[in-house]
């Protein structure tokens, strides 16, 4: 729609000398596509640091992966056995720990066991066994088989071998030696706690009252004793089968969390000393 500019009304563009200006190209700048991808190519990435047999290994995710809960566990594990340059068998075997906790749920985001960027964890691969023996959740087929197996002997009424076996393990009250539930469970919880108390609680005192000043004997000797806790303490209450029994379960919990507190004030006295 035009305008009409009457008597008293002045042309906005009469106040400019020389009337309406030229324009051209380069009075416009123009967005690239350099200039388009580099916000992006900015962006850091996350970054976990895993720890394992006094080597460091810095791992990189997508940036923001970790805090939009996209990083599961079982993503860490697989790029950690990859650095690593572990077998497949061995990668499942791999235990990842962050501050005394076990990452136990493979679906599961790591924010959800605290997880930060730049965070530091622990990857523990058993040696207990070979890579050609068995997974657990094959180990846990083959229990349930001998179960099953057990179980059809006992309906076919095998009354003869049953007494028999019966009469030479049993008791005088016709109870099995270790029959009573939790017992193993409880026997190993106490050789933990025992060798907890005598051998490894001492050294944590020491180093909780007295952290080296030299920063390089601070920090190995804290990885020392933290992976010790880690490995033979925690890592060993866990694979501890409780067999439902209420009794077993407070006792290993209350042994897991000593554990968990003490390295605590071990990472407390650690950063004292910074």
């Amino acid at each position: 729609m035009s305008r009409y500019f009457g008597r008293g009304q002045s042309s906005p563009y009469g106040s400019i000398p020389g009337g309406i200006p030229a324009v051209t190209d380069e009075d416009f700048s123009y967005i690239t596509s350099q200039d388009l991808e580099g916000p992006a190519a900015t962006l850091e990435d996350d970054v976990l640091i895993i720890k394992n047999k006094g080597v460091t290994y810095p791992v990189h995710f997508p940036a923001y992966a970790i805090g939009d809960g996209k990083l599961r566990v079982s993503d860490v594990r697989h790029r950690v056995g990859v650095m690593m340059d572990l077998s497949a068998p061995a990668t499942r075997r791999m235990k990842l720990l962050y501050k005394g906790q076990k990452l136990k749920e493979p679906a599961a985001p790591v924010r959800d066991y605290g997880v930060k960027n730049k965070s530091e964890l622990m990857a523990v691969i058993s040696d207990a066994r070979d890579e050609s023996s068995p997974s657990d959740e094959e180990l846990v087929i083959v229990k349930d088989k001998k179960k099953k197996r057990n179980r059809k002997k006992t309906k076919k009424g095998d009354v003869d071998g049953a007494s028999s076996s019966r009469d030479s393990t049993s008791n005088l009250d016709g109870t099995s030696p270790s029959s009573t539930p939790g017992s193993v469970a409880m026997k190993k919880l106490d050789e933990l706690s025992h060798e907890f108390s005598t051998r490894l609680h001492p050294l944590c005192k020491e180093y909780i009252a007295s952290p080296p000043s030299d920063p390089k004997r601070r920090d190995e000797d804290h990885r020392r004793i933290s992976e010790t806790i880690l490995q033979n303490i925690l890592l060993k209450l866990d694979a501890v089968d409780t067999e439902g029994v209420a009794e077993v379960r407070a006792r290993r919990k209350e042994l897991v969390s000593r554990a968990q507190d003490i390295l605590k004030a071990l990472d407390v006295a650690k950063a004292s000393q910074g």
